[in-house]
C-alpha cells in the first residue's frame, strides 16, 4: 500500500501478545496493525533479547510487511523481558517498537486554503502529511506514576481566539480540556480571562513558519531567516499578549521546527519562564522535543489530531486511537480545533470518557508524568524473570 494512500497506516501499533520458546529464553511478540483498510499481523522474533543496550533491527521482508511500507522493526532490548503471563496493558513494561518505512517521510505538509479572519473558521492551520503522525506508540509512562490514576486522556484545542463563536464553544467543554490562544486574536485577554474563569488551562500557541510560502502563521510568526534579536522581540511580543498560561505549542511551524538555532532561542525564552512545550508536529522531522528536553524544558508531543480529516467519521476514528494510544501507553495527548465537527464530536464522547475507565486531565499533567524519571534498567521484577543466555545459545542468536 503506497504511504500516499495510507494516512492512518499506523493508527494503533499495539503489542498484543508475548509467548515464550522451549527455551524460555526467546520472545516472540505479535505487533498488530491497525490499518486503513484491513488488519496486518507482523510476527517479529527477538532473540538474546536479555542485555540492557541498543534495540534489535529485525527485518520485515514477508510480503505483508512489505505491502504496509514498513523496512524493519527496532525493538528496545531492555524491555525484552516480562513476568510470565504478563499482558500489555497500562502500566507497560515494553517501549513500543520504532518503525522504519520503505517509503522516505515526506518533507512538505499540505496546507489547508482559507483567510485568516476573526469571525469565520476558513482560518489557515497545517493539515498533516502522513510521515508526520507518530508511528509508534508513545513511550510508557513509567508504571510508578500510574498506580493511583487510570490511564489518562489530554485534549488541547489550539488555533482559539480567531473564530469567535466556536473559541466560545470551546470553552463551555470541561474545564480539564486545555485551550491554546493564538496571541494575535482580537479581545486575547478578555477571551482568555473568560477561559481562566471557566478553568480551563492555557497555552500560548506560538507561530512559527511554515514549509509553504502560501500558508500565513500570522503576526509575529518566528522565521528560520530572522536575527536573534528579531526572534527574541518577537517572542516576547506573543508570551505578552496574554497571562495565567502555563506552556506553549507550535502553531504551524513545519519549516521552524527543524530549525536548531532559531528553536534555541525559543527554548531559552521558555525555560526563564518556567515554561512547558508541546509538540504539535507538523512535520515529521521536527527537532523541536529534542532542543526543548536540551534546556531542561518538561515537554511531549501530540499523539493524535482529531480533526485532520474533517470528514465526521474520519474524526471518530482519531478519537479510537485516542482511546487505545492511552489503554496501552498509560496516556495520550491529542490536538483538536474549534471546528464544528471537532465541537460535536467531543461534546459527545468527552462524557463517555468515565465509564470507559480514562482520566480526561490537562495537557500539563501527562507531559508532567512523561517527563518523570524513567529506571535506567528494566524493573526488578523484569530481572527476575530474566535468564542468562548460554553462550552456544547466544552465538547461534546473533548468526541467525
Amino acid at each position: 500500500m503506497p504511504i500516499s494512500e495510507a494516512k492512518g497506516i499506523a493508527e494503533d501499533f499495539i503489542l498484543v501478545s508475548r509467548r515464550q520458546k522451549r527455551d524460555d529464553r526467546c520472545d516472540k511478540f505479535e505487533v498488530l496493525a491497525s490499518m486503513k483498510h484491513g488488519y496486518l499481523a507482523v510476527i517479529l522474533l527477538a532473540l538474546g533479547a536479555v542485555p540492557a543496550q541498543a534495540g534489535n533491527a529485525v527485518s520485515a521482508d514477508t510480503v505483508e510487511a512489505r505491502t504496509a511500507g514498513i523496512r524493519h522493526v527496532t525493538i528496545p532490548k531492555a524491555y525484552n523481558l516480562v513476568p510470565k503471563g504478563q499482558f500489555f496493558g497500562p502500566p507497560m513494561s515494553l517501549m513500543p517498537p520504532q518503525i522504519t518505512w520503505l517509503t522516505p517521510e515526506p518533507e512538505d505538509v499540505k496546507d489547508q486554503t482559507g483567510i485568516l479572519s476573526s469571525d469565520s473558521g476558513d482560518y489557515q492551520y497545517e493539515s498533516l502529511a502522513p510521515g508526520a503522525e507518530m508511528m509508534t506508540l508513545p513511550e510508557p509512562i513509567p508504571p510508578a506514576h500510574l498506580e493511583n490514576h487510570k490511564p489518562v486522556i489530554a485534549i488541547v484545542i489550539d488555533d482559539m481566539g480567531l473564530d469567535r463563536k466556536h473559541s466560545a464553544r470551546a470553552v463551555k467543554l470541561p474545564p480539564a480540556v486545555t485551550l491554546s490562544y493564538l496571541p494575535y486574536s482580537p479581545q486575547i485577554k478578555e477571551q482568555t480571562d473568560a477561559a481562566k474563569t471557566d478553568g480551563h488551562e492555557l497555552l500560548v500557541h506560538m507561530p512559527m513558519q511554515p514549509d509553504r510560502k502560501t500558508a500565513d502563521p500570522g503576526e509575529n510568526y518566528l522565521g528560520t531567516d530572522m536575527s536573534p534579536l528579531e526572534l527574541h522581540e518577537r517572542i516576547a511580543r506573543n508570551l505578552t499578549a496574554f497571562t495565567g498560561y502555563v506552556g506553549v505549542n507550535n502553531h504551524m511551524g513545519s519549516k521552524f521546527t527543524r530549525d536548531r538555532d532559531g528553536l534555541n532561542i525559543v527554548m531559552a525564552a521558555l525555560k526563564e519562564k518556567k515554561l512547558i512545550f508541546l509538540d504539535s508536529r507538523t512535520s515529521p522531522k521536527t527537532v523541536a522535543e529534542d532542543i526543548a528536553r536540551a534546556h531542561h524544558i518538561e515537554t511531549s508531543h501530540r499523539d493524535v489530531f482529531i480533526d485532520d480529516d474533517e470528514k465526521p467519521e474520519e474524526v471518530e476514528k482519531s478519537l479510537l486511537r485516542i482511546e487505545s494510544i492511552a489503554r496501552h501507553a498509560g496516556a495520550a495527548i491529542a490536538i483538536g480545533h474549534p471546528k464544528e465537527v471537532t465541537l460535536s464530536a467531543l461534546e459527545k464522547w468527552l462524557p463517555t470518557l468515565k465509564e470507559k475507565g480514562f482520566d480526561l486531565v490537562p495537557v500539563d499533567m501527562v507531559i508532567t508524568l512523561r517527563n518523570a524519571p524513567k529506571p535506567a534498567v528494566a524493573s526488578a521484577s523484569i530481572k527476575a524473570a530474566a535468564k542468562p543466555i548460554p553462550e552456544k545459545a547466544a552465538k547461534k542468536a546473533k548468526r541467525e
